[in-house]
């Protein structure tokens, strides 16, 4: 029997079991199953891997920018191997008039934003570390980017033209009344609401939508959030900015493709997994990213279980206190690409190309 873990406050506690057709699980906010896999290939008789680390870095770079035209930034809340937390109370972050349950990632960024608009990514992922430390999260947040940004850059969730199109994506998955329930998701979608009309993003109307189980939205199964991922990219335009926030479980499946050095595809958990299946990276790529067009920006926050790649961006950091201090004395701000990113067969595939 299969189950999901729940952290409360920072300590874990395990609820009822779910149905056996849920994947193994991992702590609060999350869900881990293990897989197999491969990848690697030759070319043209010369053996030449297609990941990352196989290939030059203008190369890639050029290979990347021809092929994920917007720009694209990406928080989440842990590493892929990582929980996140589901947090009994979150006034302990200190937010004006923030009460009840929530997930710790979400009220991280909150906390180093509430007063004023941190200067850089940099010192919004620095905040974010300390306060996940200071608060006993072992977490670790993630930057994921589809242009080789600097870190030291000016930090943003908007980034397109000031006449550009603003819309917004809200997901919050408590899992009402179901094994794995989860306490905070609604809340982190209520909070997050009213952060982002601070940076010119709608409080209701045509171009912010919320899919929730709080009865009061859209049903989050895997069919609304899909159609809902499709109308938050369709007729974007250079220009525009996008936001998108997904509270929730995430997890961990089986990569059957080839295309994961760890031989998983990180998942979101739609309120109807055990019928429908979940949703894997590699179509968050092709249905959320890839059809952007350049001049576009989009801005993700993933608040969920092994999140660190739900996205498949190409770029990363990882704002370990080892990395963040490196930056700080001197060393490269500017984003790496991922080693093991394997471009023929995520890209490729995400472009429909064999």
């Amino acid at each position: 029997m299969n189950s999901m873990g729940v952290k409360q406050g920072g300590e874990e506690r395990a609820p009822a079991a779910a149905a056996a057709a849920a994947p193994a699980a991992g702590g609060g906010h999350g869900q881990h199953a293990a897989g197999g896999g491969g990848g690697g290939g030759g070319k043209g008789g010369k053996k030449r891997g297609h990941r990352a680390k196989d290939i030059p870095d203008e190369e890639f770079d050029a290979e990347i920018a021809g092929g994920i035209r917007a720009d694209v930034r990406m928080f989440s809340g842990c590493e892929d191997v990582q929980t996140s937390a589901d947090v009994h109370d979150v006034a302990k972050f200190g937010l004006p008039d923030a009460t009840g349950a929530g997930g710790a990632c979400t009220n991280a960024v909150l906390a180093n934003v509430k007063d004023s608009k941190p200067d850089s990514w940099m010192s919004l992922l620095k905040g974010m570390r300390s306060t996940l430390k200071e608060k006993k999260f072992k977490q670790i947040p993630q930057l994921a980017t589809s242009k080789k940004m600097d870190i030291h850059s000016p930090f943003d969730l908007s980034g397109g033209d000031e006449s550009g199109n603003h819309k917004a994506l809200l997901i919050g998955i408590n899992y009402t009344g179901g094994k794995g329930e989860l306490k905070g998701c609604h809340n982190d979608v209520k909070q997050m609401r009213e952060y982002i009309t601070t940076h010119g993003y709608p409080a209701d109307g045509a171009n912010l939508k919320i899919v929730s189980d709080d009865g009061e939205h859209e049903e989050p199964s895997k069919e609304n959030i899909l159609k809902a991922i499709k109308w938050l990219v369709h007729g974007a335009k250079a220009g525009d900015s996008l936001f998108m926030h997904y509270s929730g479980h995430g997890g961990s499946v089986k990569d059957n493709t080839g295309d994961e050095e760890d031989n998983k595809d990180e998942t979101m958990i739609p309120v109807d997994y055990m019928k429908s299946g979940q949703i894997k990276d590699d179509e968050i790529l092709k249905e959320l990213v890839m059809p952007l067009p350049e001049g576009v920006v989009l801005s993700v926050v993933m608040d969920c279980c092994h999140s660190g790649s739900i996205l498949d961006l190409p770029y990363s950091f990882d704002a370990k206190d080892g990395a963040l201090e490196l930056v700080e004395a001197g060393g490269s701000g500017v984003m790496q690409k991922k080693k093991n990113f394997n471009v023929k067969k995520k890209m490729h595939k995400a472009q429909g190309k064999h």
